[in-house]
């Protein structure tokens, strides 16, 4: 959850930096950084570089968290 809300941090800092088009372009290739070593980010990390704007990040980011935290929750109802 941390890594991706300073993920989400810096993209917005990007898109006042150098405006939309060009901060999610640019954060692609840093997404993946933020991702690395989290089970299962592939397919987010895939989906991050097939969209345009800071809101489809975020929304894609948004989904990832919350998937994750509900495979947490999964892993504690077992245990």
């Amino acid at each position: 959850r941390e890594k991706i809300a300073t993920a989400k941090l810096q993209l917005q800092r990007l898109v006042d930096l150098h405006g939309e088009h060009q901060a999610v372009r640019e954060f692609r290739m840093q997404a993946a950084y933020y991702l690395k070593g989290i089970p299962r980010s592939a397919k987010t990390k895939a989906a991050v570089n097939m969209v345009d704007t800071q809101a489809e990040v975020d929304h894609i980011f948004d989904d990832f968290v919350e998937q994750t935290e509900e495979r947490a929750r999964e892993r504690q109802a077992k245990a």
